[in-house]
């Protein structure tokens, strides 16, 4: 098995257990039979960044994404993804984002009701071709 494809199994292995809250870059190695450093390296090597920052990426994705749905409690979004503390996952996620999460539902409430928001904002659909209005084809 070359460097790419212990790689590309690792990453695979971080999505199917990111959402567990014991899951570590340890506990990725052990699976693996790899010693965590060289996982490490191939990683950098092949990716430009850690495992770890892969699991934080893939939480962070998911948990925007269940946020953006608008189901969960931020304290919920934070044990689906893995992360038990809510004040952590906070951290983690304004971090990542640059806002916190508490902010992304309101985000998302204002892009579905104002679509011309969302396209101001960069979030929404892009905005049709000039003398394309709606109706025409």
């Amino acid at each position: 098995m070359n460097s790419s494809e212990i790689v590309t199994l690792a990453k695979q292995i971080i999505e199917q257990n990111c959402s567990a809250p014991n899951f570590s870059i340890a506990h990725l190695a052990s699976m693996m039979h790899f010693h965590e450093v060289y996982l490490r390296k191939l990683f950098h090597l092949q990716l430009g960044k850690s495992p770890r920052a892969v699991l934080k990426e893939l939480r962070m994705v998911k948990a925007r994404s269940l946020l953006e749905n608008g189901e969960l409690s931020v304290a919920e979004v934070a044990a689906a993804v893995g992360i038990l503390d809510p004040s952590y996952f906070s951290k983690c996620y304004k971090q990542y984002y640059g806002y916190p999460p508490s902010k992304e539902r309101g985000r998302h409430d204002k892009a579905t009701a104002d679509p011309d928001a969302a396209q101001k904002t960069g979030q929404g659909p892009e905005a049709p071709d000039k003398g394309q209005e709606e109706g025409e084809e």
